[in-house]
């Protein structure tokens, strides 16, 4: 599983130019699993695929947003950020 992260300079960057360029890198990446082909896919190593993601990533990134792809990115929720439950 991959991540998206981002380090960014607060006081240069808005929350929409954030949202912006993280918006972009998505919408990339989706073009990217969409547009390669199935077997062209399976046969690229983890290694691979973890390059190609970096380079979209890099070409989203601005000097003031760098964003980067970690690898085996794991979320963990717990219920209390659901709200109460009732």
């Amino acid at each position: 599983m991959y991540g998206i992260s981002y380090h960014l300079d607060p006081q240069v960057v808005t929350v929409g130019e954030r949202d912006t360029a993280l918006a972009n890198a998505i919408n990339d990446i989706q073009s990217f699993w969409y547009d390669t082909d199935l077997e062209t896919l399976a046969e690229m190593s983890s290694d691979e695929v973890f390059f190609k993601l970096n380079a979209i990533a890099d070409d989203n990134s601005t000097n003031a947003i760098q964003l980067s792809i970690v690898e085996n990115y794991h979320i963990f929720l717990s219920s209390s950020m659901f709200g109460e439950q009732k």
